[in-house]
This record gives C-alpha cells, sequence and structure tokens, in this order.
C-alpha cells in the first residue's frame, strides 16, 4: 500500500563535511525541501545522525501540513 506523500533522504561527504537534505514528494513531484544540513565529518554515526535529523524536518513538515498524510487513502483527489 502507498501513501500520496514520500521521502527522499540523501546524505554526502564534500570538503570535509557531511551534508544531509530531505525533500517530500507528492505522488512524485518535489513539493518540499528542508535548507540543506550540514556537519564537520569525523565518524559514519554522525552521518546517519544527520541523515535522521533531515528526515525528522520533512515529517514535521508533513505533520504540519498534511496530517492524514500517512493514511493510504487520503488526499487523492
Amino acid at each position: 500500500i502507498f501513501t500520496k506523500f514520500d521521502l527522499m533522504i540523501s546524505t554526502k561527504e564534500s570538503d570535509g563535511k557531511y551534508f544531509a537534505e530531505a525533500k517530500v514528494l507528492e505522488a512524485g513531484e518535489v513539493v518540499y525541501e528542508i535548507e540543506p544540513l550540514h556537519s564537520p565529518r569525523c565518524c559514519y554515526l554522525e552521518k546517519y545522525e544527520l541523515g535522521q535529523r533531515a528526515k525528522q524536518k520533512a515529517i514535521d513538515w508533513l505533520d504540519e501540513n498534511y496530517p492524514d498524510w500517512k493514511n493510504p487513502g487520503a488526499y487523492w483527489d
């Protein structure tokens, strides 16, 4: 079962820093992007945690704007 909304989380490493981005997709189209997060590169755990913070920011936006977003039958007009 699919919902109308999906999250796309990406992390990368550049110039001695980790970067994380999150996008909210509605039926495959980007409807929201968080400001990229970054932190100094130190260990893989930091990269993972940065990705989790980015994901949570996207989820918070969905919860605020589409509170029933996890419901597969919701928001399909």
